[in-house]
């Protein structure tokens, strides 16, 4: 879900001070996460990549 999108990236800088640090800590622990349930087959590409359109 994008809703709270932005809001989200602004807390992650505020708490972090650094894109790298944002990048390297909740990003890629989400896309563990991601990765996971791919794997498992509980989680399908459409789910895991969303069309702008």
């Amino acid at each position: 879900m994008t809703k709270y999108i932005d809001e989200d990236i602004q807390e992650a800088f505020d708490e972090l001070d650094h894109p790298t640090l944002v990048i390297e800590g909740p990003l890629m622990a989400g896309m563990n996460i991601v990765g996971d349930l791919f794997d498992a087959g509980k989680m399908f590409l459409l789910q895991v990549v969303k069309s702008p359109v």
